[in-house]
């Protein structure tokens, strides 16, 4: 299966455009600092995904999985900041630290699945 046609690759490519959507709320002074970075954290969660899921090697696809779940925690840091300035309320952040959540629960699974089958290519020897 492509990576495009998985359900986390489509779930966090409409996270990054609900982040676009809310950072357009943002004042001008932090255009440069935390709209981009916002941005580049969304937009980093769909790309190493689709990364590690075409990746060839299992743990080069661990790497990317990771990085993927690092992405949604800088996301949602960032976010948490923008609330605790009053940029956003917690009603506006609500269902994205859900799907972030979510996704991150997501990954998790994927991840361990990864690693248990990277530890049955490769058993440990006694």
């Amino acid at each position: 299966m492509d990576f495009e046609k998985t359900t986390i690759w489509t779930r966090s490519v409409d996270l990054a455009d609900e982040c676009y959507r809310l950072v357009s709320r943002l004042p001008p002074s932090e255009l440069y600092v935390l709209n981009s970075q916002i941005r580049r954290a969304a937009n980093s969660v769909y790309a190493n995904f689709a990364e590690g899921w075409s990746r060839e090697s299992v743990r080069e696809s661990i790497h990317f999985i990771s990085m993927s779940r690092g992405s949604l925690s800088e996301l949602k840091a960032h976010l948490l900041f923008c609330e605790r300035r009053h940029w956003f309320t917690g009603a506006d952040l609500m269902a994205m630290h859900q799907e972030i959540d979510e996704l991150r629960r997501i990954l998790a699974a994927v991840r361990l699945k990864l690693l248990k089958r990277l530890e049955s290519e490769n058993p440990q020897r006694d």
